[in-house]
């Protein structure tokens, strides 16, 4: 699908320079960025697309994963968790992030 819309001078040249920045100049880049900030806008504007009942698929990293199997499943205190050699407080921040993707 072909888009033509006019966005702000000094906006355009923001995004060229961000564009170009992490990705180089080859051609189709810009189209790679666009359709990319289209897909972010979305997921993140949008409400969970999961209905009550419903199962859905999300992207945990493995801080969220390994928040989840502690806290959990094994329901480890914060002691046993430190004993494993393991940061209570990134774990902590992993499963809120966690706890936030969940949310319908």
């Amino acid at each position: 699908m072909h888009l033509r819309v006019e966005v702000p001078d000094q906006l355009w040249l923001r995004f060229r320079s961000e564009v170009k920045r992490r990705y180089g100049t080859v051609k189709g880049n810009v189209r790679r960025a666009v359709v990319e900030a289209l897909e972010m806008w979305i997921s993140q504007s949008s409400p969970s697309q999961v209905s009550k009942g419903e199962t859905g698929k999300f992207d945990l990293s493995d801080d969220e994963k390994l928040a989840f199997e502690v806290f959990c499943v094994k329901k480890l205190s914060r002691k046993q968790i430190e004993a494993r050699g393991l940061d209570y407080e990134a774990l902590r921040r992993a499963f809120e992030s966690l706890k936030k993707k969940l949310r319908v």
